[in-house]
């Protein structure tokens, strides 16, 4: 049988969604409220990271994409210059 460290040990469960609640007291309302304030700015770090990301891609998409339409814009100006350097209009 293995012996397990302190640090193996799962944490235990303080608070659980949908728990009730009535039972607890004011203290033990208060320390859930700032754990739980604790866990949604552990949350939100990524979150924000991801949305700044997504944003970052946005931007870059839409720079790359307006270099696609500018080329494309470009490349059909140079056709029709091509063809109308073949074409007589006397």
């Amino acid at each position: 049988m293995a012996i397990l460290d302190e640090n193996d040990r799962a944490k235990p469960i303080i608070h659980s969604l949908g728990e009730e609640l009535a039972a607890l007291s004011e203290a033990e309302l208060g320390e859930r409220i700032m754990l739980s304030g604790t866990e949604i700015e552990r949350i939100l770090a990524p979150l924000t990271a991801k949305k700044a990301s997504r944003e970052a891609a946005r931007a870059d998409l839409g720079d790359q994409q307006a270099a696609v339409a500018a080329s494309k814009s470009e490349n059909t100006f140079t056709q029709v210059n091509r063809l109308l350097s073949f074409t007589s209009f006397n």
